[in-house]
């Protein structure tokens, strides 16, 4: 004898309910899983020495594609070999987490990141020498006699051009601008050095850049 159902109800409207939000729920579910295993490995990757960073990524997703490739080739897999599978997949991860913990290999980057930048040298008189290296000069501070002519030679030891510009005011330095200079020194290229001749200068303090790398600056002092 056949089921009876209620009129206007449908025998499937309690299946189509349970296999609708599947379509759905499955791939927002794996996006989910995505999302957390990426951020997770990047957590990983960032906490410990770039040199292990690099093999433990590699590491990982060469684990990836091999599980990958077994689990295509096979018909059937028993639940102990998916932990087998997982084990393979997750030990390198496993190994970052214990270096990150740990901290291997983390000792000399952290000690050179907490040492006190290299002091600059004392003031460059009229007739000395400023140097340019690692995009900084060797001195903040230049010394001049106010009302005469004065020699300063660039050395370049870096591995771009550099130059010495004079600018009448802090307020000019900050905005660059080029009308309110008191001295605009030639570009030096790497390796080499120049001398420049600055004209007299009144007394008073004026910042000087690097024209180039406005972030290489200091003060001239004229007295």
């Amino acid at each position: 004898m056949s089921e009876q159902h209620s009129p206007g109800t449908d025998p499937m409207v309690g299946e189509v309910r349970f296999k609708v939000p599947l379509p759905i729920l499955i791939p927002l579910a794996a996006l989910v899983v995505i999302a957390l295993v990426t951020i997770g490995m990047s957590r990983v990757l960032l906490a410990i020495p770039p040199e292990a960073a690099t093999t433990v990524a590699i590491a990982a997703s060469a684990n990836v594609l091999i599980a990958a490739a077994i689990l295509a080739h096979r018909k059937r897999m028993g639940s102990t070999s998916l932990i087998e599978m997982g084990v393979i997949v997750l030990y390198p991860i496993v190994i970052g987490i214990v270096i990150a913990l740990l901290g291997i290999g983390g000792g000399e980057e952290h000690a050179g990141a907490d040492e006190a930048p290299p002091a600059q040298a004392g003031p460059v008189a009229a007739g000395g020498t400023l140097s340019a290296e690692t995009l900084q000069f060797s001195s903040g501070a230049i010394e001049l006699v106010a009302g005469e002519e004065s020699e300063l030679t660039l050395d370049n030891a870096d591995s771009a051009p550099h130059n010495v510009w004079i600018y009448e005011t802090a307020q000019d330095a900050d905005d660059l601008n080029d009308d309110a200079t008191l001295f605009q020194g030639e570009d030096v290229g790497p390796g080499e050095s120049a001398t420049y001749t600055i004209s007299a200068l009144d007394k008073g303090e004026f910042p000087f850049l690097c024209r180039i790398h406005p972030a290489m600056r200091g003060v001239v002092t004229v007295e």
